[in-house]
């Protein structure tokens, strides 16, 4: 399996209330995966 690294990002204080009152939301919290091709390069989906 390549390399990839899941990142998480945002502001508890504000996406906890946002995430309880809507649990099906898939865009939150918000992420980005980063992984490396077998060329090596760097992509962010």
């Amino acid at each position: 399996m390549p390399s990839s690294q899941l990142l998480v990002f945002g502001n508890p204080r504000a996406g906890t209330p946002l995430m309880q009152a809507v649990p099906t939301a898939l865009d939150l919290p918000l992420k980005v995966l980063a992984w490396e091709d077998a060329d090596g390069r760097a992509w962010l989906s």
